[in-house]
């Protein structure tokens, strides 16, 4: 994580394909709710596949001015 100009960035990116565990499929819903959960903190998000292989996931949040 990095503090950058009053807001928090965060970037997490896989380089392979990583296999879902078939046993625990989770909701479906994951991406769904960090961007739910950015937007309502008033922050951006991004995910989707980097262009050489694997998946990005983006999102840069703003620090609280109590926070600072």
């Amino acid at each position: 994580m990095t503090l950058i100009a009053k807001v928090i960035r965060k970037t997490v990116a896989r380089a392979h394909k990583v296999d879902r565990n078939d046993h625990n499929p989770g909701s479906g819903f994951g991406l769904t709710g960090l961007r739910e959960r950015v937007a309502l903190l008033r922050g951006e998000f991004r995910a989707g596949p980097r262009p050489n292989g694997g998946f990005q996931v983006h999102a840069r949040l703003p620090v609280p001015a109590a926070a600072r």
